[in-house]
């Protein structure tokens, strides 16, 4: 799990494409909502509905939940040549949106870029 983690996840210096970048993200959604849904029930069960603590591994798992998928942003933005600090466009509202749309939209550079060989060779 560390390893695919590693490799796909948390991989900032690679590329994605937008059909991995799709496929990944709800991958990864889907995944992060199942651990959130549990762990939540589970500190929920033992702390009580309205504790501090079923509070705190929701914040918890949403900040995991964040930072995965801004590492997957940040690929995608490697495959568009754009910077990584483009990501910053998801805590601003309205260019949030507009970012989405670009990562989801708009094909990515053909052939070698300074963030490395096209996704879609290999």
């Amino acid at each position: 799990m560390e390893r695919v983690l590693k490799q796909y996840i948390f991989a900032p210096e690679k590329r994605l494409n937008r059909k991995r970048y799709i496929l990944y993200a709800l991958a990864y959604g889907l995944v992060m909502a199942l651990v959130t849904g549990i762990l939540t029930f589970v500190a929920a069960l033992i702390f009580g509905e309205n504790s501090f603590m079923v509070r705190a591994v929701t914040f918890v798992t949403s900040l995991a939940w964040f930072a995965g998928y801004v590492s997957l942003m940040i690929q995608r933005l490697h495959d568009l040549a754009r910077p990584s600090w483009w990501a910053v466009g998801t805590l601003i509202p309205v260019v949030n949106f507009v970012l989405a749309l670009y990562l989801l939209l708009v094909p990515g550079t053909r052939g070698y870029n300074k963030y490395g060989p096209d996704p879609l060779r290999y």
